[in-house]
């Protein structure tokens, strides 16, 4: 590993690892920029969900059957709980938009100036993109697992 780091160190990217660090880039803002919609229109939807939810949450019983029971609870503690979720998970779709915007400003910034700080920077912001990825990813895996469990062994 020392070596990899005295190499990074010690010498600019050749023009082809330049045009290929410009590529991701470009892609980095256009999925950020999906990021940042998609999160937008998520809690977009969610505010209309909650406004509306005594006329939604009738049809939605009729049409999957739910009881009045369910219906307490999500117009009690499941709306909190909803909060939460929507909150969260907007929360770190934003992250991982900011973090890929942060690395595609250091990458053109490096391409332009060739500064080694813009580098690191850049690589530093994807590192923790695809730290936050991998944990939403892990996490979403987990609870589909769980789910399908809870599904097919339920007593």
């Amino acid at each position: 590993m020392e070596n990899n780091e005295s190499i990074l160190s010690n010498s600019s990217l050749d023009d082809m690892a330049a045009v290929q660090l410009e590529g991701t880039a470009k892609w980095a803002y256009f999925i950020s920029v999906v990021f940042f919609i998609l999160s937008g229109f998520a809690l977009l939807l969610s505010l209309l969900l909650f406004a509306n939810i005594e006329t939604i949450l009738p049809r939605l019983s009729q049409v999957f059957a739910i009881s009045q029971e369910v219906e307490d609870f999500i117009l009690n503690s499941g709306m909190i709980l909803a909060i939460f979720g929507i909150l969260l998970g907007t929360t770190l779709l934003f992250l991982n938009g900011f973090f890929l915007l942060k690395f595609r400003n250091h990458a053109r910034a490096y391409t332009m100036d060739q500064q080694e700080n813009h580098l690191n920077a850049g690589f530093d912001n994807l590192n923790r993109y695809l730290i936050l990825s991998t944990a939403v990813n892990g996490i979403s895996i987990v609870s589909t697992f769980v789910g399908i469990i809870f599904l097919f062994f339920k007593a």
